[in-house]
């Protein structure tokens, strides 16, 4: 927690004594976290990074709990986000961006993870789901989140698309 105090402490015996010393290292441990998750986030949506995904891919692929179970992995590349760009401007692009982040963690369960990889590149693991039926409608609720509904960008009323690739665990790869 924000509030949490971390100690160090140092004791050197003596002969007749224990010396100790107490040093507050809280502004340290509290970098330390921030750097974690500046590395294992994307600046600007917030959301995992490419290595924070490849980490927990690599944990519930070898977690027992899995077993018996199908993972879903949605792959989802927005269409005309180039266009917001080239037109709109970055800063637009950069709202889209954040604004189809919102959207797609409001379509998911609190288990399944969006992360961002790259540009306009996001990807939904649907762990513990019992067919690729599952994986499918999740597929079709994320399309029509993202193409439904219009962006208000900087005061312009913008539809996009989104494509959806969908790979599942194990039948498709039992590697990350």
């Amino acid at each position: 927690t924000e509030n949490a105090r971390w100690y160090q402490v140092k004791a050197y015996p003596s002969e007749d004594l224990i010396s100790v010393f107490f040093t507050d290292i809280s502004g340290i441990k509290r970098d330390e976290s921030q750097m974690r998750h500046q590395a294992m986030h994307d600046s600007l949506t917030g959301l995992p990074n490419r290595l924070a995904l490849t980490q927990s891919l690599h944990e519930l692929i070898h977690n027992d709990q899995i077993m018996g179970f199908k993972m879903g992995l949605l792959f989802i590349d927005l269409d005309g986000f180039k266009t917001i760009n080239d037109t709109l401007g970055h800063d637009c692009g950069d709202e889209l961006l954040v604004a189809v982040a919102e959207r797609l963690r409001a379509v998911v369960r609190s288990s399944d993870i969006v992360a961002r990889l790259s540009g306009d590149e996001f990807v939904i693991t649907l762990p513990y789901i019992q067919d690729s039926d599952t994986a499918y409608w999740v597929g079709k609720k994320v399309v029509d989140a993202i193409s439904q509904k219009p962006f208000n960008l900087n005061g312009n009323r913008v539809y996009i698309g989104a494509s959806v690739g969908l790979a599942l665990f194990p039948n498709d790869s039992r590697e990350v």
